[in-house]
């Protein structure tokens, strides 16, 4: 069976649905459909359940690679629509793939804007030096600091 953008309105609906398994076909099917007007829907499912990373899991799993399928543009717009924290690694697929500049600059505003839960062995200098070494590696830009457990950096 072939999805279309007719079934779009149908699958933001069972984003919201009580099964896990259902939400994350539905992600699956959006990423794959590519309507922009998906976007803010996944982003809702990047949010998780808990305020400590260890405890964390997205409302949807499937949200961050749904919208790792998406053109550039798009993922950069997702990443600003973003307002509550989400894990690292979810940060590091959606901009996987984007140029350096874009990346790099998304990732900051994220760590900035307190958007990204860090566990007590996560750093957001792992994530800018995966992203642009050289850039990461310039002291003036980003001096490491230690982020405790339940925090937002």
């Amino acid at each position: 069976m072939r999805l279309n953008k007719a079934a779009v309105p149908e699958l933001h609906t069972m984003l919201g649905h009580g099964r896990r398994e259902v939400r994350n076909a539905a992600a699956i099917a959006l990423g794959r459909i590519g309507d922009t007007d998906s976007i803010p829907f996944l982003v809702g499912g990047l949010y998780g359940n808990a305020d400590k990373a260890s405890r964390f899991r997205p409302t949807t799993d499937s949200a961050t690679d749904a919208i790792a399928l998406y053109p550039n543009s798009d993922r950069l717009r997702a990443i600003g629509l973003i307002s509550q924290p989400i894990r690292p690694s979810q940060s590091e697929i959606i901009l996987k793939g984007l140029p350096k500049p874009e990346a790099y600059d998304a990732a900051v505003h994220l760590f900035e804007s307190g958007r990204v839960l860090f566990d007590w062995g996560e750093h957001k200098t792992a994530i800018l030096v995966n992203i642009d070494e050289e850039r990461a590696c310039t002291v003036e830009n980003h001096a490491p600091i230690a982020v405790d457990e339940g925090t937002t950096a």
